[in-house]
């Protein structure tokens, strides 16, 4: 991925872009994330304007977060949708 390697060896500052959404903001992590510790994501869940939900998914980490989640995966993002429409 030499494109995407070398966005990632720069940076992508999330929290500065999420400031500037203003729709509302559900952001996903799993506790035992190694690829983006779970403070980046908590950081990013602060930088973002209301409405927003913080989903902490236990034991999950950046590449089992759905299976870790199960079936409250489905039923969540449905029920962020649901409600914004």
């Amino acid at each position: 991925m030499p494109f995407v390697g070398r966005l990632f060896a720069r940076g992508f500052n999330t929290r500065r872009k999420i400031a500037a959404v203003h729709v509302p903001v559900l952001v996903i992590h799993g506790d035992r994330d190694e690829t983006v510790p779970y403070a980046l994501g908590r950081a990013v869940f602060e930088a973002a304007h209301e409405p927003k939900s913080l989903w902490t998914i236990a034991g999950a980490t950046h590449m089992d977060i759905v299976e870790t989640a199960g079936l409250s995966y489905r039923a969540r993002l449905e029920a962020f949708y649901t409600d914004r429409i």
